[in-house]
């Protein structure tokens, strides 16, 4: 049976993996709300993200990367986002992350054709300020991810 003339999520359970059923069924157990074809969407893009990680298996993680997220659907190539991080200044809860999304030919999206390579920072405004020693450690690792960024986006000869 294939994802798209399945008639419930148990149709295609065998495209699942233990922890999705396990979460399928926590669902229509749980959460009463849940119909059974918001059920069955999910089983159907759980199933498509599990072949897609089979496909696309082969394909090389560019150097440093941490964070992996799943293949998404998209003609004419699927792509995922990767990323490295989370980088830390001593003594502050703030957090330098880079991402990029990788196609399934393993090329990165360097223009934006889904979306452009991006340093983040997170928590710097919400948990206060920086002191000089702080300061210079932030550039430090905005120079560090932008480096990491130009050499995940700039082809190699």
């Amino acid at each position: 049976m294939t994802p798209e003339n399945a008639a419930t999520w148990r149709d295609i359970a065998d495209q699942l993996t233990p922890e999705q059923i396990a979460g399928l069924e926590r669902s229509e157990r749980d959460l009463t709300p849940w119909t059974s074809s918001v059920l069955l969407s999910v089983a159907r893009q759980q199933a498509t993200e599990n072949l897609l990680a089979i496909i696309n298996a082969d394909v090389p993680l560019p150097a440093g990367v941490a964070s992996v997220d799943d293949w998404q659907p998209i003609e004419p190539l699927p792509y995922r986002h990767v990323g490295a991080g989370p980088r830390t200044v001593t003594d502050h809860d703030l957090e330098v992350l880079t991402n990029v999304v990788q196609f399934a030919d393993g090329s990165i999206d360097g223009g934006g054709q889904i979306e452009p390579p991006h340093v983040y920072v997170f928590g710097l405004c919400e948990r206060g300020p920086l002191n000089s020693a702080q300061a210079r450690e932030l550039a430090a690792l905005l120079l560090a991810a932008a480096s990491e960024l130009d050499g995940w986006t700039t082809p190699s000869d």
